[in-house]
């Protein structure tokens, strides 16, 4: 994954519930240095909705949880 993100823009980790994938990105280099935002918290849903770019003005990587 970690060679996935020097070609990409956008990258999607998919896979079963329950598996890891949020515990990976929060402590494996260099996700875990990234903004962190999870869209399970409702007001955070609300500004993704009304206005999404907000959600990364502050920072040039971000890692969006539970989208």
């Amino acid at each position: 994954m970690r060679r996935s993100i020097k070609d990409h823009p956008v990258v999607v980790l998919t896979g079963a519930r329950q598996t890891g994938k949020s515990t990976l990105l929060g402590h494996e280099p260099p996700f875990k240095k990234w903004l962190h935002k999870n869209l399970d918290d409702l007001d955070l849903m609300e500004q993704a909705e009304e206005e999404p770019s907000s959600l990364w003005s502050a920072a040039k990587n971000i890692v969006i949880d539970e989208v």
